[in-house]
């Protein structure tokens, strides 16, 4: 941001491609000499090609740069220029192009009223390449030696790779109430990982507390739980699911004899989708008792430590037992996926001719 007559502003330098598309952006303050500021932004330029720019952009410098690389500037000279440089009025005019573009740049509120004059408004948290698609079609076609008939074959593919959720910030986090989104963090679910265990005191003895176990270890090891041991479960989440289709089809007809035709339509089509959500597990009130697990406090897989903190001091190790609220989520077995096929066949043969039509229709779907 810099300060100019206008105040504080930013000035925004574009350089776009042959079909008005944007190659790069650039901000700079908004007393930056244009010239000087488009010298950074050549990276794309090759041998052979043709910079166009209005006369801000004028300066030996950028020319020479350009010359450097072996390509040509056409470029309109400042007027206080004693030589102007050679210009190609008709190949000047396709610098409409950029005119076009910052056009279309306008149409976003807060850059059109100049609201947006530092660059944290225009920060990328990461390039990301996904979602790619593939659509592959066929036809081919024949007539009939004696030019009566011909028949029309056509076959499809399309391909779309999915898109979760953790590509993108505003999409990887499960948002929590707070002062501000950014203070209170991501929220979540309590059924998380490691596993939980919530007991519930007896009568007459003191509430032992709600524990996980600890990560960091050693071995079995519980800490008490706090606020912020949940499960994000945004990230597995497909913003886009994967999809796969393929299609066949044929069209086919007949001149029998100058009254009747013979035709035929055959088509199939077969389409897989998948939808995907935050891993499964043992769900928080998800027991057979009340929503509790009854666990018995000499259980050989807890230490004698771990019995004690869900059953009471001096109970661990007897046979006495506690119920207690347990949540685990399943990690280690992926996201919770539904798969969507559908199948179609469609068959249609028929006879025309002298007024009448005679249709044998079959469809089929299956999904």
């Amino acid at each position: 941001m810099g300060r100019s007559r206008g105040g504080l502003t930013t000035k925004i330098h574009a350089l776009v491609d042959a079909c008005g598309l944007p190659i790069l952006l650039k901000l700079t303050e908004g007393q930056a000499h244009d010239g000087r500021s488009a010298q950074d932004m050549l990276g794309s330029v090759e041998r052979g090609d043709v910079l166009l720019a209005d006369a801000a952009y004028d300066s030996d410098a950028l020319r020479e740069t350009l010359a450097a690389r072996g390509a040509r500037a056409n470029i309109k000279a400042m007027p206080n220029r004693l030589k102007p440089p050679r210009l190609s009025k008709p190949l000047y005019r396709r610098r409409n192009l950029i005119e076009r573009f910052f056009n279309k740049l306008k149409h976003f509120r807060a850059v059109a009223t100049r609201y947006d004059k530092s660059d944290d408004n225009y920060i990328v948290p990461g390039n990301f390449k996904g979602g790619e698609g593939t659509n592959v079609s066929l036809t081919m076609g024949v007539n009939a030696p004696d030019g009566k008939g011909n028949i029309t074959a056509y076959a499809t593919y399309i391909s779309i790779n999915p898109v979760t959720a953790n590509n993108y910030d505003y999409t990887a986090c499960s948002l929590n109430s707070g002062t501000t989104f950014a203070a209170a963090g991501c929220g979540g679910s309590g059924t998380a990982f490691p596993a939980r265990f919530d007991p519930v005191a007896p009568a007459g003895r003191a509430d032992p507390g709600n524990f996980i176990v600890d990560p960091a270890g050693p071995g079995n090891t519980f800490r008490t739980r706090n606020g912020t041991d949940v499960y994000n479960f945004a990230p597995t989440n497909y913003l886009q699911r994967p999809d796969e289709r393929y299609g066949l089809g044929a069209f086919a007809h007949y001149e029998i004899t100058p009254m009747f035709e013979a035709y035929a339509d055959v088509m199939f089509m077969e389409d897989t989708s998948t939808a995907q959500i935050a891993p499964g597990g043992v769900f928080s009130l998800g027991g057979p008792n009340n929503g509790l697990y009854s666990i018995n406090c000499d259980n050989p897989l807890m230490t004698l430590t771990q019995q004690n903190q869900l059953c009471g001091v001096g109970v661990g190790g007897t046979n006495a037992s506690v119920d207690a609220n347990v949540a685990r989520r399943n990690v280690e077995g992926g996201g919770r996926t539904t798969e969507f096929k559908h199948t179609e066949y469609r068959i249609v043969t028929g006879l025309k001719g002298m007024g009448y039509t005679f249709v044998t229709p079959a469809t089929i779907l299956a999904g």
